[in-house]
């Protein structure tokens, strides 16, 4: 939580990697877990990330369930004025869950990367 002169804000920064976690053989290109840009044998982000590249999506997906649990309760504890959302995926990814929340909790601002395009 910040407090300015005349309102407060608080920030949630949330890990939608989620969106670009694969099965290690799909899109090579563009997947974090990917077996062509991670080590064949021992690839692990260690003791606070996947253990391996097989275990790489499942490990972003329950990463994200749990953020969407501490997203929920947080945005419905908030007492500031402002609520604002920081991540890396725009809304498309997850848009079933950004629509809900933002439509309970009133998400004031939500601000993303990853475009491509400029």
């Amino acid at each position: 939580r910040v407090r300015y002169s005349i309102f407060s804000v608080e920030y949630f920064f949330v890990d939608t990697n989620v969106f670009d976690a694969y099965a290690p053989e799909v899109d090579g290109g563009h997947n974090l877990c990917s077996s062509a840009h991670n080590l064949e044998e021992g690839a692990t982000c260690g003791v606070q990330g996947p253990v391996s590249v097989e275990e790489c999506p499942k490990w972003f997906q329950r990463l994200w369930s749990a953020q969407l649990e501490w997203l929920e309760h947080g945005l419905g504890e908030s007492r500031t004025e402002w609520q604002v959302v920081v991540t890396h995926f725009p809304p498309e990814h997850g848009r079933d869950q950004w629509i809900r929340l933002a439509a309970k909790h009133g998400i004031d601002l939500l601000i993303a990367g990853h475009r491509h395009q400029q």
